[in-house]
């Protein structure tokens, strides 16, 4: 995972990233909210998941919104135990 700095990159990785919160922030809240019962511990959870997908390399990630759930899913039902 090189996170050197490129010209534009960091740029279009933040494009990339506020694309993915406008785009499923609502969906996943709302897996979160399903699991856990509470808007504030999903809202926790979702906040987590998308600090891990900063974290990941965007380009290894073919699905992001599949990666979020499943990220978000596990988070949620790890916060139950």
């Amino acid at each position: 995972m090189d996170r050197s700095p490129t010209p534009g990159g960091s740029r279009e990785i933040d494009v990339r990233l506020g694309r993915a919160w406008r785009d499923h922030h609502r969906y996943l809240l709302d897996v979160a909210f399903r699991v856990l019962g509470s808007i504030s511990e999903a809202e926790d959870v979702v906040q987590e998941a998308y600090a891990r997908l900063v974290r990941a390399d965007l380009d290894e990630i073919g699905d992001v919104k599949g990666w979020l759930v499943v990220v978000v899913s596990r988070l949620a039902f790890d916060q139950l135990r």
